[in-house]
């Protein structure tokens, strides 16, 4: 789609449109679109992958946790990024110890929102390679080879 003819106004106006299609295909439900496609991308991987659990989406409300596996009750946290390392865990209580989830999915996109990569550790794996971002001093991943090496499951 050439979008060169479209005046700023009319390119911007084109956002909240987009924004409410994706809402009515159940893609998104807020404005953060790489979060949303990229969500919206790891339960279409799951359901086509007959060895991945059949994952049901839970309300974004809930703290950390955005997928249940219902056979088995495992909470899954989903992280998008289009970068080398996952936005910071707002909701962790980095004083806690308590397991916040079994499954940490990391999806790694491109800038034009096509799947890189998909990464799966579990909450141990989570607890080694997880860093403390300052000044927020809240956890956050970087995507390393090590941590590639060690990661449960990945796709490509």
């Amino acid at each position: 789609m050439d979008l060169s003819a479209f005046s700023d106004d009319e390119l911007i106006g084109l956002y909240p449109i987009l924004l409410s299609e994706l809402r009515i295909r159940g893609i998104a439900n807020t404005r953060n679109l790489v979060s949303e496609v990229g969500e919206y991308l790891v339960f279409q991987h799951y359901a086509n992958d007959p060895e991945k659990p059949d994952l049901s989406k839970v309300s974004h409300r809930t703290r950390v946790v955005r997928a249940v596996d219902p056979s088995k009750g495992d909470r899954y946290s989903i992280k998008v990024t289009t970068r080398s390392a996952t936005g910071v865990f707002h909701s962790i209580d980095v004083a806690s110890d308590e397991q916040e989830f079994e499954h940490l999915i990391i999806l790694r996109m491109t800038d034009d929102l096509k799947v890189s990569e998909i990464l799966e550790l579990n909450w141990n794996q989570f607890v080694k390679h997880r860093r403390m971002k300052n000044p927020e001093k809240k956890w956050y991943v970087p995507v390393t080879e090590s941590l590639r090496r060690t990661a449960n499951v990945r796709f490509n």
